[in-house]
């Protein structure tokens, strides 16, 4: 068992799905009574003008294998599917004997290959057929089939001539000659997601549910598991066949019967090897989760900072919608490495007094998190106007009223704009007594001193 890659793939995903992986699913199985053979000499001598060819086969085995996708779609849940790869699965059949000696002749632009017979041995007594199918056979009516005859040939041959009363130059009797097909079948039976479920047709979904209380976390692994139904039938038709030959020419020849002898069907269940496959998932941590911008005046602005981070081993997708409220971001959508993080700004520009309380909706990709809130309070207060007017409901410093509405010996208001030819404060309510009274007792002291002097 190991890890098979995990990449999109534009075939297998749907195109109105918001996340979409695919990991690569391989399943093979050869159920044989043993190894093949083989052994091939090639044409010997190289280079020469005429060469020999010697090659055996010797097998018995049948070969099933498949390739396709694991497919998981989300947010808001994780939704599997099984997609297999056109034509990637595999039936092959490999039973028998070959021998094979084969005679080349290069000379003269004369390129030929011939057969040379090899006595007493049959040349071909292999099957062999391969049959290509689209994945997985769940649920399929037709399974895929495979099937391959050998050539009639000689089995055992009595030379009735010599045993009764011989001729010279006369053959004749009985002689036996067989052909033989074999057929493999498959078809699938469930394709088990270990944990999570079974895909009993190749149009299935199954939900991949969370784990509690972690959640999907950054990625999950999946074990495979493909079960099928692998069949074998075979069957020989026998010739019981006269003949009679003369110097060595066949002069009659005729087939008694033909006799059908069925093998029989031999059917296994198959468990392929588990694919595993790593499901990355985006993992987002935001932060804070509530912003208060405090207070301002109309037409001010102030900012604060969210920070969007991917713990996950997916790249984060992310969306925000550009303004609510008061409130403005000034990036409304991006990516983030996994490992990596982004400040997004917000902005606090409130147009109207009062309190702004909004909910600001971070999308993402995270199926743990596919949406994250963010608490906005802000409070904005009314400008105030130093020329007499009302800025937006505030009543000018001259009228002896605060802005805010109170009488002017209320509120703890303070403006810290000086006035003009004057380094004092206007928020020392008091200033301008203060100097006079200054002022008197100066002149009173000055002119105690002159009175004193005249004295």
């Amino acid at each position: 068992m190991s890890i098979v890659p995990l990449r999109a793939h534009a075939d297998v995903c749907a195109a109105s799905s918001v996340d979409c992986q695919a990991g690569a699913l391989e399943f093979a199985d050869r159920s044989g009574l043993f190894d093949a053979i083989r052994y091939d000499t090639g044409f010997l001598p190289q280079g020469s003008p005429f060469q020999i060819r010697a090659a055996l086969f010797l097998g018995a085995g049948t070969h099933v294998g498949m390739s396709g996708w694991l497919v998981a779609e989300h947010p808001p849940a994780v939704q599997l599917s099984a997609k297999g790869d056109p034509e990637g699965g595999m039936l092959e059949l490999d039973f028998g004997f070959e021998a094979v000696l084969q005679g080349r002749l290069d000379v003269l632009g004369i390129d030929e290959t011939f057969n040379i017979p090899i006595p007493n041995v049959p040349r071909d007594l292999r099957f062999y057929a391969l049959e290509r199918f689209d994945p997985f056979l769940l649920g399929a009516a037709t399974p895929a089939d495979v099937e391959d005859t050998i050539q009639r040939f000689t089995l055992v041959q009595i030379d009735l001539f010599d045993l009764i009363a011989p001729i010279p130059g006369f053959d004749g009797g009985l002689r036996v000659d067989v052909a033989g097909r074999l057929g493999a079948s498959y078809r699938g039976a469930r394709l088990e997601v270990e944990g999570v479920g079974d895909f009993d047709d190749d149009a299935g979904l199954l939900m991949l549910p969370p784990h509690l209380p972690e959640g999907y976390g950054a990625f999950r692994e999946l074990r495979v598991i493909k079960h099928g139904v692998l069949q074998h039938r075979g069957a020989l038709d026998l010739y019981p066949t006269l003949f009679i030959s003369i110097f060595g020419v066949e002069a009659f020849e005729t087939d008694i019967a033909s006799i059908p002898v069925n093998l029989g069907t031999n059917t296994t269940t198959v468990r392929f090897d588990p694919a595993l496959v790593r499901l990355r998932f985006a993992d987002v941590q935001a932060e804070p989760s509530a912003l208060d911008f405090g207070e301002l005046f109309v037409g001010q602005s102030t900012e604060r900072f969210v920070r969007i981070q991917n713990d996950g081993e997916a790249p984060l997708r992310w969306s925000l919608p550009a303004s609510i409220g008061g409130f403005a971001v000034t990036r409304t959508e991006g990516v983030v490495a996994p490992g990596a993080a982004v400040n997004v700004r917000v902005i606090f520009a409130p147009s109207v007094a009062g309190v702004d309380e909004e909910t600001l909706v971070l999308s993402t990709n995270d199926p743990d998190r596919p949406e994250v809130f963010f608490a906005l309070v802000g409070e904005a207060r009314a400008t105030p106007s130093l020329d007499g007017g009302v800025g937006d409901g505030g009543v000018d410093l001259d009228g002896g009223l605060d802005p805010d509405g109170g009488d002017g010996d209320g509120g703890d208001w303070e403006y810290d704009r000086p006035l003009a030819g004057c380094g004092c404060d206007a928020s020392s309510r008091g200033a301008f007594p203060l100097l006079e009274l200054a002022f008197l007792a100066g002149a009173l002291a000055l002119h105690r001193r002159r009175a004193a002097r005249k004295v």
